[in-house]
């Protein structure tokens, strides 16, 4: 359930992972990532983009309360609609049509 606390705004993240990925190495340990399967989202609805290998990569988490699958497809839809736009009009030579579909992946 939506929290009437806050501003609705306030109940959206952005989130631009660019750091890369460290690897940690401890003298007699091997370590390992866990995958904790599927994400809690803190806000309504969170957009966590990454950059790996000169592409953009969005992950959509939600509040599944709130929102279904379809509704979030939508909005990533028309997300990669705007960026389209964007880079029609601005010109931008560093997102081409394969990576802007890529932005609508979950």
């Amino acid at each position: 359930e939506r929290s009437l606390n806050h501003a609705p705004l306030a109940q959206i993240s952005f989130t631009l992972h660019n750091l890369g990925s460290a690897v940690l190495h401890l003298p007699g340990l091997d370590v390992s990532r866990v995958e904790k399967g599927d994400p809690i989202a803190r806000y309504d609805i969170e957009l966590h983009v990454f950059e790996i290998d000169s592409e953009l990569h969005i992950r959509w988490i939600y509040a599944k309360s709130l929102f279904d699958a379809s509704t979030v497809e939508r909005l990533a839809d028309s997300f990669v609609t705007l960026l389209g736009a964007i880079a029609a009009l601005t010109s931008l030579s560093g997102l081409q049509d394969r990576q802007l579909r890529r932005l609508a992946g979950a």
